[in-house]
């Protein structure tokens, strides 16, 4: 009968034997700069400025512990990692910038519609602003007033 050794799953550099005192560091930063790579251009999609925000926070903290592993000894492999995650995090910072920026001056254009249209409660206004005519769907009271609160 053959030798038949079990397959092991492949190995990454986080399974070595040798791992240095930094690598929860470095897998710390590889998460955050994932959430900040994700959440980046979900929030242009969605137009959250909160989502952006977060993303921007996540990839500096990424940024900031990939710095610092990378100002520590040790070696070369873990380095290269450390580099990579850097330079995702800077990717990271640039599109979450971004897209903090565009989400606030959407925010900044549209909020002083949408106050006057809260505080009136004539919510025609919004659409007539914007060149959209309302549907009259399910919203509509059956009279002819146009206020939301009746």
């Amino acid at each position: 009968m053959m030798d038949q050794t079990p397959q092991e799953p492949p190995k990454t550099p986080f399974d070595g034997p040798q791992k240095p005192q930094g690598a929860p560091q470095l897998r710390s930063a590889q998460t955050l700069v994932t959430i900040a790579t994700i959440s980046g251009p979900v929030s242009l999609l969605i137009g959250g400025v909160m989502l952006s925000t977060i993303g921007l926070v996540c990839a500096i903290m990424a940024l900031v512990k990939a710095n610092g592993f990378l100002k520590e000894p040790g070696e070369d492999q873990w380095k290269v990692i450390a580099s990579r995650i850097r330079r995702s995090s800077v990717l990271a910072v640039i599109v979450c910038a971004l897209a903090l920026i565009l989400n606030a001056m959407t925010v900044a254009s549209v909020m002083p519609a949408m106050m006057e249209a809260v505080q009136s409660g004539d919510l025609t206004s919004l659409y007539e602003s914007y060149g959209m005519a309302p549907s009259g769907g399910s919203g509509s009271t059956g009279s002819g007033g146009s206020s939301a609160w009746g």
